[in-house]
């Protein structure tokens, strides 16, 4: 089964936040990177028929002690979201890839398949700390036992009190905001841990002028 790796205890929305590095989406991966300069990176295979899309991976890439695989997201053949892999699902990657995470992330929200957790909104609503972190801690480990949870973080945010929920946040927050998402599975013999980096804002601003182009006509 799997277990909670304690993010009570490192803080969550009641922490506070490190400044983030500019654009790098995961080490020197930046946001943007053509497709063609990753062309003679040591160990970049296809690997799209596994993972869908326009996905290289790169295996045995070493992350906080451990070694994960590797997969870059490209749309338009420029680099959009890194995400780290590790199969099966192991508590020790979990524990440790939660604790280096939190260090310059804020936890803002959790999901299963059936609900989601808006911690901003919770810390509102709620009566008191303890209140809080009996609804965070119920709603983790419901979702775990379940084999199914995805945190959501942000570097380097401010925690403003004007803010009511993550959605707020989301829209007042710079758009060179990285985004983490932890994400944990667990199905009949088949889990997995995986980790994605993005720019969510930097996308948003690329769809939305991309939607102001003039369409061609037929």
């Amino acid at each position: 089964m799997l277990k909670s790796a304690g993010l009570l205890a490192l803080g969550v929305v009641f922490a506070g936040s490190a400044v983030a590095a500019e654009n790098k989406l995961f080490k020197d991966f930046a946001y943007d990177a053509p497709k063609a300069s990753f062309a003679k990176t040591k160990g970049i295979y296809d690997c799209s028929a596994d993972i869908g899309g326009d996905a290289p991976c790169i295996d045995d890439v070493d992350f906080i002690g451990h070694k994960i695989v590797q997969v870059l997201a490209f749309t338009g053949a420029k680099l959009k979201a890194v995400s780290l892999v590790s199969m099966p699902f192991e508590q020790e990657v979990y524990t440790s890839s939660v604790a280096a995470l939190t260090k310059s992330f804020q936890l803002v929200a959790m999901a299963n398949k059936q609900a989601q957790l808006d911690l901003i909104e919770l810390a509102k609503k709620s009566k008191d700390k303890n209140d809080y972190v009996t609804k965070l801690t119920n709603f983790e480990n419901q979702s775990l036992q379940a084999g199914n949870l995805t945190y959501t973080l942000f570097e380097g945010v401010e925690m403003k009190s004007s803010y009511t929920s993550a959605a707020v946040m989301g829209i007042d927050m710079p758009e060179t905001v990285r985004a983490a998402e932890l994400a944990i599975t667990e199905e009949a013999d088949d889990s997995a841990l995986v980790i994605r980096f993005s720019f969510p804002k930097l996308d948003q601003k690329q769809f939305a002028e991309a939607a102001k182009k003039p369409v061609e006509s037929f």
